[in-house]
């Protein structure tokens, strides 16, 4: 949402990062969850051109795209749970558990139950690549 939003509070750093990550041709994920998510977020606060925009750019084939299947659904369920003391969405889980699965230990995510649950997270940049 911050990186597509510009009147966003955390614009600024998302866009450094994203930068970086492109600059060093880092491979990018996302997951239907996040696209739907911030789909859904763009419209309301952006409008459904800045929304569509956003999607034409994730179906572009310059990012992989990542699908949860039914394990993980119950794993996800699970870290919920787990991590009951936090406020952790379903989709976060979700996004958690596929981070798991395909072998990603860093979100770019502004969320610190990410970081609660034991991966890392950028922005800032320097927070996982020093």
């Amino acid at each position: 949402m911050a990186l597509r939003h510009t009147a966003d509070g955390n614009h600024g750093p998302a866009k450094t990062c994203a930068d970086r990550l492109a600059a060093d041709r880092l491979p990018l994920f996302v997951s239907i969850v996040t696209i739907a998510e911030t789909h859904n977020r763009l419209t309301n606060v952006a409008g459904g051109r800045e929304a569509n925009r956003f999607l034409e750019s994730v179906f572009d084939g310059s990012v992989n795209l990542l699908r949860p299947d039914a394990d993980d659904e119950t794993a996800a369920r699970l870290l919920v749970g787990r991590y009951s003391y936090l406020p952790l969405s379903f989709a976060d889980a979700l996004n958690m558990t596929l981070m798991a699965r395909h072998g990603i230990a860093v979100a770019f995510s502004f969320d610190r139950d990410f970081l609660e649950a034991g991966f890392l997270r950028i922005p800032p940049w320097e927070a996982a690549y020093r």
